[in-house]
């Protein structure tokens, strides 16, 4: 009996694991928190979601995707993110308008190396829907996955997904 229970918590333990792998895909974007919008993620716990970024870069690796959109509210003119990982080489992009291989590039940034954090200048993004992409640089030597945080200097506008009255 306790081995049948031992087995079924790991179950869920495992299952638990990968809903959080699903969540982080284009079909299933994470949301900005509320204001100042940022988030935090870990590439050794996702999937290769995307497979190549806007039909020209390979990504064997693992893919965290953030959706977020602009309006005319939007305050924010960087999105920081900070490697967590010393000996890892994150990369990102940010796609326009929809999230995956035909998918409008609207920037990159690939340039800091292990251990190195990468910044991104909004500020010629007009209004619409983007999704924010991190996974490993393609010249990566060491570790081909880490975890990160990123924030946005201002306000990325919040839509609102659900509301109700009790």
């Amino acid at each position: 009996m306790k081995k049948n229970a031992l087995l079924l918590a790991f179950g869920f333990a495992a299952f638990g694991l990968t809903s959080l792998a699903q969540a982080q895909s284009c079909a299933s974007p994470l949301g900005a928190s509320a204001p100042p919008q940022g988030g935090a993620g870990n590439t050794c716990t996702s999937a290769n979601d995307i497979g190549t970024f806007c039909g020209l870069f390979p990504s064997p690796d693992n893919d965290v995707v953030f959706r977020f959109v602009i309006d005319a509210t939007k305050t924010a003119n960087n999105i920081a993110i900070t490697n967590s990982t010393a000996n890892w080489n994150l990369r990102a992009f940010i796609l326009q308008g929809s999230c995956g291989v035909a998918a409008t590039c609207a920037d990159s940034v690939d340039s800091t190396g292990e251990g190195g954090n990468e910044n991104f200048v909004i500020t010629s993004l007009g209004n619409g829907t983007y999704y924010l992409v991190v996974n490993t640089s393609g010249d990566a030597s060491t570790a081909n996955c880490g975890s990160y945080t990123w924030q946005a200097d201002g306000r990325l506008p919040v839509q609102l997904k659900n509301f109700s009255i009790d």
